[in-house]
């Protein structure tokens, strides 16, 4: 039985499955709070509503600007999740 590579798995995996699920709701909703407004976290959702056709099409930039207002409302956000 031939083996699957690490990247031709990851790139499977992300084809055309759409990245919304309940436990990104359930996060986006624990985000909200610390925003106060819901512009980033509905571009985030819209985005990951849509499934992709590339792996490399994805939520970033959407959730660089989670990010972004996180950090001007003074939250702490870990180093690696920047």
């Amino acid at each position: 039985m031939p083996s699957i590579r690490r990247e031709d798995k990851i790139n499977h995996t992300a084809h055309g499955v759409p990245i919304a699920t309940s436990d990104v709701r359930l996060a986006l909703r624990v985000i909200y709070p610390f925003l106060r407004k819901q512009t980033d976290l509905r571009a985030y959702w819209d985005v990951a509503s849509i499934p992709r056709d590339r792996p490399w099409e994805g939520c970033h930039n959407a959730y660089s600007g989670i990010v972004a207002a996180l950090l001007e409302k003074d939250c702490a956000v870990d180093a690696e999740l920047r």
